[in-house]
C-alpha cells in the first residue's frame, strides 16, 4: 500500500527530528521518550527496508494514538507561558487526559490484542512473519510506556505545583 509506506516515512521523519531535538536539549529529554522513539524509528527504518506491508498498515492504525499529541504541546505550551490558572487551560487538560486515555491507554492493548489474534495474517508473507513477535513485543512496551505517562499526566494535572516549581 503505498499510502501507508509514504506515511510511515513521514513519521520517521518526524522521529528523527523529534530525536534530534530531544538530543540537542538533553535538559528536557527524558529515558522513555528517548526510547519510544529510538525503538519507533528503528521498527519503521526496519519496515521500510524489509518491505513489510503488514507491519506499515499496522502503523496506520497505531497513528490514531498521535490524536492526543496536538492537545498535549497545546498544554504544555499554555503552562509554559503561565496560563496554568486559568479556565481555557484546565478545559485542555481535560481533553487531553479524555483523548490520552482513549487513543492511547486504551487503544494500545486493543493493538496488541488485535495484532496477536490475527497473527495467522502475518504468516501469509515470510517478511511479515519475521516481524511478527518484534512487532507484539514493541507493542507491549509502548503500551506500558502509555500507561505510565497516562499516571503521569493524571498525577500533574491533578496537582500544579506553586509557580517556580517544575511540574
Amino acid at each position: 500500500d503505498p499510502f501507508a509506506k509514504r506515511s510511515c516515512d513521514m513519521m520517521m521523519a518526524y522521529l528523527i527530528y523529534d530525536l534530534f531535538h530531544e538530543l540537542t536539549f538533553p535538559e528536557r529529554a527524558d529515558r522513555e521518550t528517548l526510547l519510544h522513539h529510538i525503538m519507533g524509528l528503528a521498527t519503521h527504518l526496519t519496515a521500510r527496508i524489509l518491505g513489510s506491508t503488514a507491519t506499515c498498515n499496522y502503523f496506520m492504525m497505531i497513528y490514531i494514538a498521535e490524536l492526543s499529541t496536538p492537545f498535549l504541546h497545546l498544554c504544555w505550551a499554555m503552562y509554559a507561558m503561565g496560563f496554568k490558572e486559568t479556565p481555557m487551560f484546565k478545559v485542555v487538560c481535560v481533553i487531553v487526559l479524555i483523548s490520552y486515555f482513549f487513543v492511547r491507554t486504551l487503544w494500545g492493548p486493543f493493538m496488541l490484542w488485535h495484532c496477536y489474534s490475527n497473527g495467522e495474517n502475518w504468516a501469509k508473507n515470510p517478511i511479515d512473519y519475521m516481524l511478527y513477535i518484534p512487532n507484539c513485543v514493541v507493542l507491549v512496551i509502548f503500551v506500558l510506556l502509555n500507561w505510565m505517562w497516562f499516571r503521569a499526566l493524571v498525577v500533574k494535572f491533578v496537582y500544579l505545583p506553586p509557580d517556580g516549581k517544575k511540574i
